[in-house]
């Protein structure tokens, strides 16, 4: 068990996730945005990100150490690729992670009033200050941008907003 700041316990595997090498964390995260991928899918995935090559020998022992710590299924798909798929362990390590960072980039807002491009900045608010800080701004997009960088950044303006309307909720909560 892990006893976070506020008070609440998680159920987190051995290793932590802080304990991963960012390459088994990487993993974790394209295994779990992709629908039971095989070894090449994962392969390709880290390829774009690192925009590197990723090669067999890097990417399968990692894999089976991750099978290993019971973090991922490796499963037989045909007679010559492997699928992979977060285990229980897995999705509740991620799932611990994603609530860790979550609480850590609550915090934040977008501001997108000076440039074209995102600047984050900390949230600095009173309860009951409606100032243009408090509020989250949405990212300038030309119509039909669907790209994944403009997706990406709509989910995180999502996230952020949500965090603020709970945060605004919590502090009139605390005032009544």
């Amino acid at each position: 068990m892990h006893e976070n700041v506020d008070g609440s316990l998680d159920i987190v595997s051995q290793p932590e996730f802080a304990d991963l090498s960012q390459l088994k964390r990487d993993i974790l995260y394209v295994i779990s945005g992709l629908d039971d991928p095989k070894g090449l899918e994962i392969k390709d995935e880290l390829s774009t990100y690192y925009d590197e090559e990723i090669n067999h020998g890097r990417l399968y022992p990692n894999l089976d150490d991750l099978a290993e710590a019971g973090f991922v299924d490796k499963f037989k798909v045909n007679g010559r690729s492997n699928g992979y798929r977060l285990t229980t362990g897995g999705r509740n390590l991620m799932e611990s992670r994603r609530r860790w960072e979550q609480t850590k980039l609550a915090r934040l807002s977008v501001d997108t009033s000076d440039s074209e491009e995102s600047t984050v900045k900390p949230r600095q608010t009173s309860p009951g200050d409606d100032s243009e800080e408090s509020t989250v701004k949405p990212r300038q997009t030309s119509p039909g941008d669907d790209s994944e960088e403009s997706m990406a950044d709509d989910d995180a303006s999502d996230i952020i907003a949500e965090n603020n309307i709970l945060d605004e909720l919590t502090d009139e909560f605390e005032d009544i």
